[in-house]
């Protein structure tokens, strides 16, 4: 029993060395791809959505910045209704899903949070999105989104 101890004291031991030894380049490393993203992301674009619940598509501008910690900040501006805050909470070199602020959705006409998983097509955004509400009950919306960097 006391070899057992002693075996898992030198197990944790060897763990906390290794990780108070990596270099600080390989932290820098980890959040190389969001940076990329940002580089990628960064601007000002328009597009259009469609949904479950519509017969036309609705339109939108999405503004995206970098923030100084590496994460991605957003804003999505559809037409005529409030603006809604967003951020990046998982990435790759040919993906994002985004996440909003509770809102308001005037279809639902309740608060609501957005999902969406966006992929890169050439210059171009394309992805689906799920519209959920904030509360337990209720009904939720998807549908589609497409976007394009503005000039």
């Amino acid at each position: 029993m006391h070899s057992v101890f002693h075996a898992a004291l030198s197990v944790a031991a060897t763990i906390g060395l290794t990780a108070a030894a990596t270099p600080a380049y390989a932290t820098a490393a980890l959040a190389g791809p969001r940076h990329d993203l940002a580089a990628r992301l960064d601007g000002k674009w328009t597009g259009k959505l469609t949904s479950s619940t519509s017969f036309q598509p609705e339109y939108f501008t999405m503004i995206w910045n970098s923030e100084p910690n590496g994460g991605l900040i957003g804003t999505i501006m559809p037409s005529g209704r409030p603006h809604y805050a967003v951020h990046v909470v998982w990435s790759s070199d040919t993906a994002f899903i985004y996440e909003s602020t509770p809102h308001y959705n005037r279809m639902l006409h309740e608060e609501v949070v957005n999902r969406g998983v966006v992929h890169f097509r050439g210059k171009e955004l394309e992805g689906n999105f799920e519209v959920r509400p904030t509360k337990y009950e209720g009904k939720s919306l998807k549908g589609t989104i497409s976007a394009a960097r503005k000039s």
